[in-house]
């Protein structure tokens, strides 16, 4: 090859290789740029979405993520299952019939789509140092299994199991005593259909024949148990009964109500039993409507602490408003009768914030809120 050829050769060389030095060395350090850049971002969003979670998603789900009215979602396995377009998703939209009102913008919440990238950045970084979460015990509830019991077993073994004219009672400790639990749930389950006795392993949930042996367990020690019995549902049905001239079943459903409720309550319902017992059927009516309309019945001072635990991230401290509307005064609450706003605080508003508070607060609770908002509208 000619000299002078030789040297350009080794000068293409050395310069394409001089192009690809400074080639790798800008594509790294680019690289590097670009890491450096996207931690930038992902830092920005994870203090960005703390500021919006403090606002808008620690009064139900804790300040650290340790749960509340909401579930924990500082949750190793939670974090480790849900994908983050899973979270997005969730936020945006919520989900129907629970506590998890929608967030995005496009579905009438105060987020928008960059706002809830925000907070889905801040609840992953949680992940590296989460706690696996595990969910509370179901513990047997003898009232819950003497509200079962009066809707299902009742009929054949006589109001608080005292028998019936062709059932024994079952309300007797020394029968209970002779009788383990074992074989109680196993009566329940299988049945004793040669004596009449149905199988209700298909009909009640584990945990429902559970609480119904919680109340045997009871009764076994010889305890009186009361049904916490939804005094709304008592009502309008002794009122049903009444329209219908069944005296006798709205006695016992007013008797029922009777357990439990405010004295001065308790005096107007004694005075509707005693206006039965002396056959004034239409006065005992008219109270009852009277009555309805007014329930529930609370105690203010009671209302202002679940205020302060249910309502004042979306209503504020002092009902001045915020994501939720303003309570003081609202002309919601001024325009509605107790019923009515009980009946709204257990089936919510649907496509807001407003959600069912009926997997939350009682009956009892229901009206010691709406007897504290109606102190606001004086």
């Amino acid at each position: 090859m000619n000299e002078s050829y030789r040297h350009y050769l080794w000068s293409g060389l050395g310069l394409s290789f001089l192009v690809m030095v400074v080639l790798a060395y800008v594509g790294v350090r680019q690289a590097r740029w670009m890491a450096q850049a996207a931690q930038d971002l992902d830092l920005e969003r994870v203090q960005k979405g703390r500021v919006v979670y403090v606002q808008q998603c620690a009064g139900c789900h804790g300040l650290q993520g340790q749960g509340g009215t909401g579930p924990a979602l500082r949750d190793r396995t939670l974090l480790a299952n849900t994908p983050e377009g899973v979270l997005f998703s969730v936020i945006r939209s919520g989900i129907p019939n629970r506590l998890m009102p929608t967030w995005g913008v496009e579905y009438g919440g105060p987020l928008t789509d960059e706002d809830i990238r925000s907070v889905v950045s801040f609840i992953r970084q949680w992940e590296k140092n989460a706690t696996v979460v595990t969910a509370e015990p179901f513990v047997p509830s003898p009232e819950r299994g003497a509200l079962i019991y009066a809707a299902a077993c009742e009929i054949c073994h006589g109001v608080d199991g005292a028998g019936a004219d062709e059932t024994r009672a079952i309300n007797d400790p020394f029968w209970l005593q002779a009788q383990s639990d074992e074989r109680i749930q196993s009566i329940m389950r299988f049945g004793y259909p040669e004596k009449g006795m149905p199988a209700w392993g298909d009909v009640l949930s584990p945990d429902q024949r559970a609480d119904l042996g919680a109340l045997f367990t009871a009764w076994r020690k010889g305890e009186r148990v009361q049904a916490v019995n939804n005094r709304a549902e008592l009502l309008a049905g002794a009122i049903f009964s009444l329209e219908n001239g069944d005296e006798q079943s709205a006695r016992v459903r007013i008797e029922r109500a009777v357990y439990g409720v405010p004295s001065a309550v308790g005096q107007i319902l004694e005075k509707i039993l005693l206006d039965l017992r002396a056959g004034n059927s239409q006065s005992a009516l008219d109270a009852l409507r009277t009555l309805q309309a007014d329930w529930p019945v609370g105690d203010a001072g009671l209302g202002a602490s679940l205020f302060v635990q249910h309502c004042k991230t979306c209503h504020g401290v002092d009902g001045e408003g915020g994501l939720g509307k303003q309570l003081q005064p609202n002309e919601f609450v001024q325009e509605n009768t107790n019923a009515k706003l009980a009946e709204f605080f257990r089936t919510g508003r649907a496509g807001t914030a407003m959600v069912s508070f009926s997997n939350r607060l009682k009956e009892d609770e229901i009206g010691n809120l709406i007897a504290f908002l109606r102190t606001w509208q004086k």
